[in-house]
């Protein structure tokens, strides 16, 4: 019998609109213990997805910014923490990724691992009709091993 990929992921989501700030984000991926998180507008339709990765390449300099620096190391942990906190009150829409890999609730458990993995997501949401539904993450598939095994 073929597991769905309904079957098994989280319903009890968390989420963010496009005007949200990226402290708001943040907050909860550090409450929730997250790397990532879905971008909703309303009625839970996902318009994009926002990860730990996306906060940390907007907050590192470029490579032309390191070049014009006099020494790349001179205060540069300062300088991070100045643009974090910078980017803190700027909105979740500047930095999220339009148009996120998704998966539908029909999909095969397997192929979710198989996408999961070529795509290397650590997170991937799950949709119905465009709306968000759930989400299957890597630690999912440990769960559904425990449960197996039980």
């Amino acid at each position: 019998m073929k597991t769905m990929v309904s079957q098994v992921m989280t319903k009890d989501l968390s989420a963010v609109e496009e005007e949200d700030s990226i402290l708001e984000a943040v907050r909860i991926f550090h409450s929730q213990r997250i790397s990532g998180i879905p971008v909703v507008r309303s009625n839970w339709i996902l318009t994009g997805y926002l990860s730990e990765g996306d906060i940390l390449r907007a907050a590192l300099p470029t490579y032309v910014e390191v070049l014009m620096q006099h020494s790349f190391l001179d205060n540069s942990e300062g300088s991070l923490f100045d643009r974090l906190q910078a980017l803190g009150r700027r909105r979740v829409k500047e930095f999220m990724c339009p148009d996120p890999v998704s998966v539908d609730t029909s999909a095969s458990l397997m192929a979710v691992a198989d996408l999961m993995l070529r795509k290397r997501l650590k997170r991937l949401p799950v949709v119905e009709e465009g709306r968000l539904v759930g989400v299957v993450d890597r630690a999912t598939f440990c769960g559904f091993m425990m449960d197996r095994e039980e």
